[in-house]
């Protein structure tokens, strides 16, 4: 996405709802373009209702929730969120008492739908599959054993629904027949549920990142490609970025938004830095698998949160000896050596693969904290050292399966504050504030180059 896409946002900022409020009055948010006013569909309206309806749950079970219990749309103890909670795992309902867990820590859900595979280890090829799957499993307490019944159920609760809730427009037999002309009464179970599944998975493609953080106006005043193109590597697009800055730097030209500053604009440096002919600058190569503008690039890379998590529990060098074959997924325990979380690897018969999560998009990450897929990491800081870590020991050879561009990292602790610096500048602001920023308290670098 290049500036001139940003520029036409600009202009278009006056009046226009922030995301939390944008999703509750049918504005969707707009890649490049802020915010764009438009009317959700039958369908959309219809899955943001299903999204935030606790009706679908084990009835056997000690709590309910909803997809917006985890993917918290709003705000919670914590504050705002961008639809992920403020756990490192999220509770579900439990069938025998006490309390259950989720596996692994919430995503966000915001560009989620932009993925190529869904899960944090890519389980399930498309966002319907994958709520089916949610909507059937222990999320909402149910067994493997009561997938009949689970079906049945959601049905049951759509067919008597009266339409008092307050997302309702309609009962949902009338939402049914307006989004996808089907007779809720003639529609068996397993094809309910499918419908349940579109209807969200519709909704979820709504839920959009908007460019409106400090970072993209940034990119907006110095005329810097916000995002990547489709023909781009990540070393073409770091070379094209310095030499753009290197010329801006030598006629003072580089230009600071609020609340940038040396700290954030070397972390920025730092994070697109790639090796190249100055082998003595720091080089992050964080963009290797955080391609902008979402800040990922949907694969999967092993970079040792998996391997550190085991290593912790069993000791350092026990996950490069577990035999990946006999694993069952799970956290790792004490009482069970064979209880590993291998990633990818559960579902992909391939050693390259061992360890290996998707990328993490990083706009936002203010607002989504616990980090990584086990939630380990309460801080920004916390996930760079583990990244430095990771690099040391897949350059000493004791990371197993580890991804090469770790190896391509030069980052030390003397480091940390200043990535940790930028990467706060990709918390988006309302669309209606960013103007401010692009437009109020801008200065100007003034250091010259050396």
């Amino acid at each position: 996405m290049g500036t001139s896409r940003i520029a036409a946002a600009v202009l278009m900022l006056a009046g226009i709802a922030g995301l939390a409020s944008a999703q509750q009055s049918g504005v969707i948010a707009g890649r490049g373009e802020a915010a764009v006013e438009v009317e959700l569909t039958d369908e959309q309206q219809l899955g943001r209702r299903l999204f935030e309806d606790i009706r679908f749950n084990n009835p056997g079970s000690n709590i309910t929730v909803s997809c917006a219990t985890c993917h918290v749309p709003h705000q919670n103890y914590k504050g705002e969120r961008a639809y992920s909670d403020s756990v490192s795992r999220s509770i579900i309902p439990s069938r025998g008492g006490g309390r259950d867990l989720t596996l692994r820590n919430t995503p966000t859900l915001l560009d989620a739908a932009d993925a190529m595979a869904f899960n944090h280890d890519g389980e399930f090829d498309s966002l319907e599959t994958l709520i089916e799957a949610k909507l059937l499993a222990r999320q909402y307490g149910w067994t493997d054993a009561q997938q009949d019944e689970s079906s049945a159920e959601i049905k049951n609760a759509l067919e008597g629904d009266t339409g008092v809730a307050g997302l309702a427009n309609g009962t949902y037999v009338e939402e049914f027949k307006r989004a996808f002309d089907a007779d809720l009464a003639e529609t068996n179970p397993a094809d309910t549920l499918k419908l349940v599944a579109k209807a969200l998975a519709s909704f979820v493609g709504t839920l959009k990142t908007t460019d409106t953080a400090p970072y993209d106006a940034f990119a907006y005043l110095n005329r810097v490609n916000a995002g990547m193109a489709d023909t781009d590597t990540p070393d073409e697009f770091s070379f094209r970025l310095f030499g753009l800055l290197g010329n801006q730097e030598g006629r003072l030209s580089v230009k600071w938004p609020k609340p940038w500053d040396e700290t954030v604009y070397q972390g920025f440096k730092t994070f697109y830095r790639v090796p190249g002919e100055d082998e003595t600058a720091k080089i992050g190569n964080c963009v290797a698998c955080h391609h902008p503008p979402h800040f990922t690039d949907y694969a999967f890379h092993n970079t040792g949160v998996a391997q550190m998590e085991y290593d912790g529990v069993h000791g350092d060098g026990a996950f490069s000896k577990l035999d990946a074959d006999s694993v069952i997924t799970g956290r790792a325990t004490k009482e069970d050596a064979n209880v590993a979380d291998l990633g990818r690897a559960a579902h992909v018969d391939d050693e390259s693969e061992l360890g290996a999560f998707k990328t993490p998009p990083l706009r936002n990450l203010g607002k989504t904290s616990p980090y990584m897929h086990n939630g380990a990491y309460e801080t920004l800081e916390d996930v760079i050292r583990q990244k430095i870590r990771a690099s040391a020991m897949a350059k000493a050879g004791t990371l197993r399966n580890a991804d090469p561009e770790l190896l391509r990292m030069t980052i030390t602790e003397d480091d940390v504050e200043e990535l940790a610096a930028f990467l706060r500048t990709l918390d988006e602001v309302p669309p209606e504030d960013f103007r401010d920023i692009i437009i109020k308290d801008v200065d100007t670098r003034k250091i010259l180059p050396e």
